[in-house]
């Protein structure tokens, strides 16, 4: 095996053992995370997390990224879990630790066989001091977990108003072309995860992970949030056929997705012992970046979910840069046809942003 820090193959001889990777108990798991909520540079994170290893990270980063660039130029749409090119230098990665880190934030055991393959998915505008908190969090809570996993950052990359939904479509279907996941994991840029047991892997899905939020003073969400941070499985995606695409403005599209579960036949689990999260401050939405139909849409979401979701996100060709430690995902998207069939949306009261934690 390739000493820490060095080139090495994936594959036969890789990891020491093939046993199942072991998780701590609560109390340990919980004494060994801290979270982190000040503002600090991305590149400091980095170094915390590839300490002396980060040049041969970056290099390594460089030479993939270029790979992937020729593989988008000549086939736009792959699955570069299929491309030979592509798959071939994948299967070399730098040991870090205890795990195998591979370009664009993906992380393997290296000496167990992990439980659970995550792909986490954070829809992003404009918010990069968040982003650097969070990834800060996120990094060691699932290497913590021994999870395999990959972070994905769905960026909408142009002026319109911001569109969550479809962000979070879009991180899924693009996650999907590196590879096969055991559940996608949703992630809102400003919660940060305070317990090293609130555990990321796929049990119980579909799943609310953020059931005490420092926006609500830690109390027990009520029963139908679905919001901040919330897991499902491929098989529960498909069902239920994900996101709705036309929350344009902030509320709504988690309630929808919500409904779609239920309706789908899933119930929604979530662990009140350890689903504390701290809330990152943030201005306060206007009137104006609410989502004028939210009230209308909830009441029909049911009725569209067979034609409105992940089957007809409508975005173009994505923008795919491999970074240290995520996949940054960037689309220019585009405001869907609506169904004929449907009258259109008389209801237009807005919701309205009532956090009064935040700044």
């Amino acid at each position: 095996m390739s000493s820490e820090g060095s080139w090495q193959e994936k594959g036969k001889g890789t990891k020491i053992t093939d046993e199942s990777c072991k998780l701590g108990f609560r109390k340990e798991l919980n004494s060994r995370f801290h979270a982190y909520t000040e503002e600090i540079d991305l590149g400091i994170v980095e170094e915390s997390i590839f300490g002396k290893k980060r040049t041969s990270v970056v290099l390594y980063v460089a030479r993939m990224r270029a790979i992937l660039d020729h593989v988008m130029n000549r086939l736009p749409s792959s699955r570069f879990i299929n491309h030979d090119g592509y798959r071939r230098e994948n299967e070399r990665g730098i040991r870090i630790g205890n795990y195998t880190y591979y370009a664009g934030g993906h992380w393997v055991p290296l000496d167990c066989e992990p439980k659970w393959k995550v792909a986490i998915v954070i829809p992003f505008r404009n918010r990069h001091n968040h982003l650097s908190i969070l990834i800060r969090n996120l990094v060691p809570l699932l290497k913590l977990q021994m999870l395999e996993f990959r972070i994905f950052v769905s960026e909408q990359d142009n002026t319109m108003i911001f569109n969550r939904g479809m962000m979070k479509n879009i991180g899924y279907l693009e996650a999907l072309r590196f590879g096969r996941w055991d559940c996608v994991v949703f992630h809102d840029i400003d919660q940060i995860p305070m317990r090293g047991a609130n555990y990321y892997g796929c049990d119980g899905m579909p799943r609310h992970f953020c059931a005490r939020p420092e926006e609500m003073e830690f109390k027990p969400a009520y029963a139908l949030l679905f919001g901040g941070v919330v897991g499902v499985t491929e098989e529960q995606m498909t069902k239920s056929n994900g996101y709705s695409n036309f929350y344009w403005g902030w509320g709504g599209e988690d309630d929808d997705l919500l409904k779609r579960l239920y309706s789908s036949g899933y119930k929604p689990t979530r662990d009140l012992r350890e689903g504390f999260y701290r809330t990152l401050n943030h201005t306060k939405k206007t009137q104006n970046e609410m989502c004028d139909e939210a009230f209308c849409l909830l009441d029909s979401c049911t009725k569209r979910m067979s034609w409105d979701g992940i089957n007809n996100a409508a975005y173009t060709a994505s923008r795919l840069k491999l970074s240290l430690l995520f996949t940054q995902i960037s689309v220019d998207i585009r405001r869907e046809k609506w169904n004929s069939w449907f009258g259109p949306c008389t209801n237009t009261e807005k919701l309205v942003d009532t956090d009064e934690s935040v700044t």
